[in-house]
């Protein structure tokens, strides 16, 4: 973990980078030109095509990211735990979108995307199917967007028989991220190095911490405690205030950001006809 100097100078740069991925977003993406790699993918379900499975992760981590830098330019507040629930988000995007774009062989490609798609389907059919009380009107818009969802899942299906995958089961199938995060650090920093291992075990280690701040589990509250701050509230109680610091929070940004810029590069890489597979 950096030191208290090291990590401001790390979070200016940061910030520099988070700037400019906002601009980007608040423009039209950038279409695969035809005959890219990404035109191709493309193709095989064109009803989520990858390439906006793989700009809605990156829309999704630079959002999370540049409201992280704007509520600390701000305020100058580190909160214990919101900020770790943030990242964790922008750490997300990015993996999904390195997950869909790094894979060399086409068919793992299409694969993660659909596997993304099929998740999304099946997450709107549970949501919509938990509605309850709804007008004669309501109930006859639920019904027209679960038979969209089943028409999509069943074109889905035939994609993923294609890829010679088991889709019998596919309104089940649900999208594993720490699968998806172990994954893409591990296609994004694939050396034998010491700086690679330590890249992937320490994501690795961030994303189940911040996991647990954003289910808000006692467990990782209480990790955020000083021991030295406890107060003896008298007739047997204690209490104390949870706190982290700026090191800590810059090490979770930077794990974030790494992975997307990997992702930016993928998308630019693979958006250009390069005549590659």
């Amino acid at each position: 973990m950096p030191n208290r100097e090291e990590a401001e100078r790390r979070l200016e740069k940061l910030f520099i980078a988070v700037t400019a991925w906002a601009s980007r977003i608040r423009k039209p993406p950038p279409v695969a030109a035809p005959g890219s790699s990404l035109a191709a993918d493309d193709q095989a379900f064109p009803c989520m095509p990858a390439s906006t499975i793989a700009y809605n992760g990156l829309a999704v981590a630079v959002e999370h990211l540049d409201y992280f830098r704007t509520s600390f330019q701000a305020t100058g507040h580190i909160y214990p735990a919101a900020n770790y629930t943030v990242l964790r988000s922008a750490l997300m995007g990015a993996a999904q979108a390195v997950w869909v774009l790094a894979p060399r062989p086409r068919h793992e490609r299409i694969g993660h995307a659909l596997d993304i798609a099929v998740d999304s389907y099946n997450q709107q059919r549970n949501l919509v199917e938990a509605a309850t009380g709804l007008s004669a009107d309501q109930q006859v818009v639920t019904d027209q967007v679960l038979t969209t969802l089943e028409t999509r899942l069943v074109e889905a299906a035939v994609v993923a028989t294609a890829l010679g995958r088991d889709a019998t089961k596919i309104r089940k199938w649900k999208l594993s991220m720490t699968r998806v995060i172990t994954d893409a650090v591990g296609l994004a920093n694939p050396d034998n190095t010491a700086d690679a291992s330590a890249i992937r075990a320490g994501t690795a280690l961030l994303w189940r911490s911040q996991s647990g701040h954003a289910h808000g589990t006692p467990g990782s509250m209480l990790s955020l405690i000083d021991h030295g701050s406890i107060v003896d509230g008298g007739a047997g109680t204690l209490w104390a205030t949870a706190s982290t610091s700026l090191e800590g929070v810059v090490s979770a940004a930077g794990g974030a950001a790494l992975l997307l810029n990997e992702a930016w590069k993928l998308y630019d890489l693979r958006c250009q006809n390069l005549g590659q597979a």
